[in-house]
């Protein structure tokens, strides 16, 4: 029996199997949601200015995400003043003590 999506979630057809309990997902982009987490280690010194974050493939293993969602985040990181990414050697966290910008909103992503 196929059941749709609105069985699945309180339907009255639901059935003995009861029903499936679903949260709400965040509405926020991934790659921003990722962005925030660095940026927060950042700022609370976690990771000193100078050192290399992880490469994009570890990142995205850690995460559970893909490289290119890992890349966009390390660009709006870039933008907003927080790493240098140095094409073929790594991203590397920037100087805090000049001041960064924010990070993008959610409508619009660093590389549109």
């Amino acid at each position: 029996m196929v059941r749709s999506a609105m069985d699945l979630v309180g339907n009255r057809k639901a059935g003995p199997r009861g029903t499936m309990k679903l949260q709400a997902v965040s509405n926020r982009k991934l790659y921003i949601q990722i962005a925030d987490q660095i940026r927060d280690q950042i700022l609370a010194g976690e990771v000193e200015a100078g050192r290399q974050l992880p490469s994009e493939r570890d990142l995205a293993v850690s995460l559970g995400v893909s490289r290119p969602t890992v890349r966009e985040a390390l660009i709006a990181l870039e933008v907003a003043g927080f790493v240098e990414v140095r094409v073929g050697v790594g991203a590397f966290v920037r100087d805090q003590s000049r001041g960064s910008a924010a990070l993008p909103d959610e409508g619009h992503s660093p590389i549109e």
